[in-house]
């Protein structure tokens, strides 16, 4: 029998109304700054130190993919607002990724719904060849199978019609139908995130460190790329979600890809973040750890330029304008 799995457990009524004060408070800390406010001294130059003798950027452009669903039309509803929020926050930072990243957006929340996150999109997505750095970025319910299975809920499951997308399958679209594609980073905001890409190593925070530990999992195979998974919660965990945005999710965006930070600082600043808004929950006493998996040890100083996710501090990153109208979203297919 399959039970649904929300990722939004949020307070409610007016409780929740004076609590969210407090945690918008606590959430804007870490919200990044606009980009037509930032210093126009750093847009002098645009990718000036990528670029050959000839002018032509060397760099493969990175790969980025947002697929959120809200499931307006069912009772597995999450708040729009929250969804609106982390979108722009995603969208801003692709910025930093490149300065035109090839982008695609699917959910269903779209106006004239004509880009849901639905079943063959997702399939599409994850099967792509990554013929550049790669971030997929995926949110909405898990719910478990008739076999067990957790599965995440894409756009046109319905309970009379159950279309469920096994994190099984996601795991071998990424990693098996194209081993030998560039790397990837893949982000997940759902309840009950689990290594389902069977990475052999993962990140934990303890007595306020991090440190690398084995899964168990035998490694990938020769000539794979690397592959990286920041889950927004440990197993069996829930996802918290406020109306000003996921708490995980909002943790993500606000790590500046620019900024000189090793994998093993990204994954204790987002655990430190997401720590700091449940702290300003006062109503409820509620853990999330969020888990990052990796395919191999990455002590890289700089983890996202390591990646191929890396515009330098001197390029034209941060265009005037907002981040809606400087990313041109990909086909509707």
């Amino acid at each position: 029998m399959s039970s649904s799995l929300s990722p939004t457990d949020g307070p409610t009524g007016t409780q929740a109304t004076n609590n969210n004060r407090t945690l918008t408070s606590s959430l804007r800390k870490f919200e990044p700054v606009p980009p037509h406010r930032q210093d126009k001294a750093t847009t002098n130059s645009r990718r000036s130190t990528l670029k050959s003798l000839h002018g032509v950027d060397l760099r493969p452009k990175p790969q980025c993919y947002v697929l959120t669903n809200g499931y307006p039309k069912n009772d597995l509803t999450l708040k729009l607002e929250s969804i609106a929020e982390d979108s722009n926050g995603l969208r801003f930072r692709m910025l930093q990724f490149d300065p035109e990243p090839d982008f695609w957006q699917y959910n269903d929340t779209h106006k004239g719904g004509s880009r849901p996150a639905n079943y063959a999109r997702i399939w599409k997505t994850l099967g792509v060849i990554r013929h550049g750095p790669t971030f997929i970025y995926i949110s909405g319910h898990s719910q478990e199978t008739s076999r067990g299975e957790l599965a995440y809920v894409p756009a046109d499951h319905l309970t009379t019609d159950p279309k469920l997308f096994p994190y099984e399958t996601m795991r071998q679209l990424l990693l098996l139908k194209n081993p030998s594609s560039l790397p990837l980073l893949f982000v997940t905001e759902a309840c009950y995130c689990d290594n389902f890409l069977r990475l052999p190593y993962v990140l934990v925070f303890k007595d306020n460190e991090v440190q690398w530990q084995k899964t168990g999992y035998p490694a990938l195979g020769e000539g794979s790329s690397s592959v990286v998974h920041c889950a927004a919660t440990s197993p069996g965990e829930q996802a918290v979600s406020f109306e000003n945005g996921a708490v995980f999710t909002k943790a993500f965006y606000n790590i500046d890809p620019r900024d000189e930070l090793s994998l093993m600082d990204i994954a204790k600043r987002l655990e430190e973040n997401v720590n700091k808004v449940l702290a300003a929950d006062t109503t409820n006493v509620r853990t999330q750890s969020p888990k990052v998996y990796c395919s191999q040890i990455m002590n890289d100083p700089h983890f996202f330029k390591a990646m191929g996710f890396y515009c330098p501090l001197d390029s034209d990153s941060s265009a005037e304008g907002d981040s809606d109208s400087n990313i041109s979203i990909g086909g509707q297919d």
